[in-house]
């Protein structure tokens, strides 16, 4: 349900209310410490044109889509036009090698003459970009985004390290792998 103003430009998306650009959708998600409802004014403060909530505030005078599920993997996939779709996958997972292997496999994927791209707990690599990582597996907006920087980069493949606890959380979420390594 969308409630207030229903015209605005999203320029992007955010559920860290510390990451909100100017025009950015802001998805006020309930975590597992924090309830995202607390950051929607900082997010507003923020420039955020839209926020996505659980429960409607009748004095935001921004458009409001309330939810009562998850949607922030779907907002994102679809924001982002579902780059996974676009590119070959590879997720890998387990208790000890992850990012050894994740490199190996970019390594092997690179030597095939195709550009390949990389999030892990190390860094990101998106074409000749390098960008220091703070998590193994990072948020599903973030993810979705550099899907897609890879495929504007003219990366064929992409290689995700993925937490045990980053799947419980959904944050590969609408990421279609079409290899995954345990």
């Amino acid at each position: 349900v969308v409630k207030g103003g229903k015209e605005a430009e999203v320029t992007g998306i955010s559920s860290d209310s510390r990451t909100v650009s100017p025009g950015n959708l802001f998805i006020a998600k309930k975590g597992s410490i924090h309830d995202g409802a607390q950051f929607i004014g900082q997010a507003v403060n923020g420039g955020a044109s839209v926020i996505a909530t659980d429960i409607f505030d009748p004095f935001l005078t921004l458009p409001q889509i309330i939810y009562h599920e998850p949607i922030e993997a779907q907002l994102a996939a679809r924001y982002y036009g579902e780059p996974a779709n676009e590119l070959f996958v590879v997720g890998v997972t387990g208790t000890k090698g992850k990012t050894t292997t994740t490199y190996l496999i970019k390594h092997f994927l690179d030597g095939l003459g195709s550009l390949s791209g990389l999030i892990g707990t190390v860094e990101t690599v998106i074409g000749d970009n390098r960008f220091l990582s703070s998590l193994t597996t990072h948020d599903v907006t973030s993810n979705q985004k550099w899907l897609r920087e890879m495929v504007q980069k003219g990366c064929k493949s992409a290689v995700l390290e993925v937490s045990s606890h980053g799947l419980a959380q959904g944050r590969v979420d609408e990421i279609g792998f079409d290899l995954g390594v345990f």
